[in-house]
């Protein structure tokens, strides 16, 4: 177990996790299935989150400042980079998998230097 306590309150349900590409930690603490609840993450080369919240998929800079919302036929549940470029993101949704090209290009899992 990674963590079950922040500020001594018990965590709510870790479901996802991810890495960026610095070595620093990010998860979400929401009930996996939730609906316009913080679900799926994953993070650009550039350290941009990639984040299944309320409305749609946001996109959050490395700061945190909130960069836009992109907004698709279902609520995103979770998401996985894919091509061989690794610049689509697909999407699963509670009836469809979905998939949107993007100008950016995801991060590997543990890479360093991305």
């Amino acid at each position: 177990m990674l963590a079950d306590r922040f500020n001594g309150k018990r965590l709510n349900s870790p479901n996802d996790l991810v890495y960026r590409s610095d070595g620093a930690l990010f998860f979400d603490l929401t009930t996996a299935g939730a609906d316009d609840a913080t679900d799926g993450i994953k993070v650009d080369k550039a350290g941009n989150l990639f984040v299944s919240g309320p409305g749609g998929l946001w996109i959050l800079s490395p700061e945190g400042k909130h960069l836009g919302t992109l907004r698709g036929p279902e609520h995103p549940h979770n998401m996985a980079w894919g091509d061989v470029d690794r610049q689509t993101l697909y999407l699963a949704a509670e009836t469809g998998i979905y998939r949107i090209r993007l100008n950016t290009r995801g991060a590997l899992a543990f890479a360093k230097g991305l």
